[in-house]
């Protein structure tokens, strides 16, 4: 019970909003959301990767705005490890189409990293390119959160494995 005290006390305070360097995006993430990063965190050695999928209303307002307003937990049939994760196909597919019919579409992925300032590995990479190409979806670009320990990292990724990292802002600031 205390180490789950202690995790929530932790210093855990991410961005809200996340831009290009050239503002044609721009990532909007609701409190539920981040309150959610926040539970996943890998803070003890013994923690896995966990993650899960990301929606919204629209895949890109007229204004560049994506709104995050839903992302799904964890799943038992996910297979995880200390450093991978490997989300269950069947309730991503599932998900896929609950949250469609809410009006929600996938526009990412989250999925957890036991450092401090996290960053998206290669594989991470590759794995979302593959499932962006390969996936069935009409996406041009899909984003990929890494939740740290302290800290989460927006990346925008498109079918040619380019992954652009998105600058947190703070009170109108990028970082």
């Amino acid at each position: 019970m205390f180490k789950h005290i202690l995790k929530d006390i932790r210093i855990f305070r991410p961005a809200s909003l996340f831009a290009l360097e050239n503002d044609s995006l721009t990532i909007q993430f609701d409190t539920t959301s981040l309150a959610a990063f926040g539970r996943y965190r890998q803070i003890e050695s013994k923690d896995v990767e966990r993650g899960g999928l990301l929606f919204a209303p629209s895949v890109g307002a007229d204004n560049g705005v994506v709104r995050i307003q839903s992302i799904t937990p964890p799943h038992a049939a996910d297979e995880t490890r200390r450093k991978s994760v490997r989300l269950d196909h069947g309730r991503c597919l599932s998900e896929i189409a609950t949250h469609f019919q809410s009006g929600q579409h996938l526009v990412g992925y989250w999925h957890s990293h036991p450092q401090k300032i996290p960053k998206l590995s290669t594989i991470d990479s590759r794995v979302l390119s593959n499932n962006l190409v390969d996936g069935g979806w009409e996406l041009k670009r899909i984003l990929a959160v890494v939740v740290g320990t302290e800290s989460i990292a927006v990346y925008c990724i498109n079918a040619n494995y380019d992954p652009v990292p998105l600058s947190p802002v703070y009170r109108g600031v990028k970082q």
